[in-house]
């Protein structure tokens, strides 16, 4: 096969010029390691492997990327010890030499991939900052997944209800129709330290950002076993909820504790999450795009019924009531 190496800091939707056509999925992730230089026993993260595809070779959603690399031990083993990282393995290099040949000039990966669309007059976009996930903006300001899908529900766009989290629903409809725009984003003109993920023109990104992680799940003994939430999670999603709106308004229905009780509301909201917690396992980690806080009366409607209810849903439920 025919290779090349193309590197680009900013493009359109692909394929780019000068990279091989008709790659499957899976050579896809080879040309990807292969194009970067990778090793034996090198660890790379999902989005490193997965954002050059998007970019340069296919508008694939990550959820189809992440099978293909699951089904491959051949290729690529999860690595135990960090969630969204692979191991490459023998095989791997042994079919990226029989697809490309040997890499002579292998590029670095970038430190992240902003991906935008416009629709109907507002700009949204995803970083997938490498190492950390996705990160949702829009017309310019960092939003949760919840502000970004009810911001194109009022627009008539209404995503599908599918297992995804909400940040991997925006990325794949801004990939879907094949008419987004990228800019790489590399080590040079980013800074990055402990309490800043991101600084990079339109895009600003805190510790207490939606894509950070907690474990949760861990089985504690009592008279009985038992499994608990991440209180300290619950807290920060609070706290940053508050920074956002002192009302602490439902993400639903819009109704706040402290307008209708004063000081006795004052700071009170429920958490919802969105994994059931016979879901999760020891090693389960939940972002605080995984929680959104609700009323009482909206949290008990969306338990009310097995799958849970999204909040869309129950959105839409409201507003046809009559």
């Amino acid at each position: 096969m025919t290779t090349s190496q193309v590197l680009l800091t900013s493009g359109g939707s692909p394929p780019q010029v000068g990279i091989p056509q008709g790659l499957s999925i899976e050579q896809m992730l080879l040309y990807s390691a292969w194009i970067h230089g990778m090793r034996v026993g090198q660890v790379v993260h999902r989005l490193e492997l997965f954002s050059y595809i998007q970019s340069h070779i296919a508008n694939k959603a990550d959820e189809t990327l992440q099978t293909v690399i699951e089904k491959k031990p051949k290729h690529w083993i999860r690595n135990p010890r960090e969630n969204g990282f692979y191991v490459m393995q023998n095989g791997a290099l042994e079919d990226m030499r029989n697809y490309f040949g040997e890499i002579n000039n292998p590029i670095e990966f970038s430190s992240g991939i902003s991906f935008f669309r416009d629709y109907k007059g507002r700009r949204f976009s995803v970083t997938a900052v490498l190492s950390r996930d996705l990160i949702i903006n829009l017309d310019g300001k960092t939003v949760s997944g919840s502000e970004a899908i009810n911001a194109l529900a009022e627009l008539g766009q209404f995503l599908s209800e599918s297992n995804s989290s909400k940040p991997r629903k925006i990325f794949n409809w801004i990939l879907k129709d094949n008419d987004y725009t990228w800019t790489s984003r590399y080590k040079n003109d980013i800074s990055e330290t402990k309490n800043n993920f991101l600084v990079q023109q339109d895009i600003f990104f805190k510790e207490e950002d939606d894509e950070l992680s907690f474990p949760e799940g861990r089985e504690i003994y009592k008279l009985h076993r038992s499994k608990e939430r991440n209180k300290s999670l619950i807290d920060l999603v609070k706290k940053t909820a508050l920074n956002r709106d002192n009302k602490l308004r439902c993400q639903v229905c819009k109704f706040s504790f402290s307008e209708i009780y004063g000081d006795l509301g004052e700071g009170f909201i429920e958490a919802h999450h969105i994994k059931p917690l016979s879901e999760l396992s020891e090693h389960t980690e939940t972002r605080i795009e995984d929680i959104i806080l609700v009323c009482s009366n909206c949290h008990r409607m969306l338990h009310r019924k097995r799958p849970w209810l999204t909040t869309e849903r129950l959105q839409y439920l409201i507003k046809t009531k009559d």
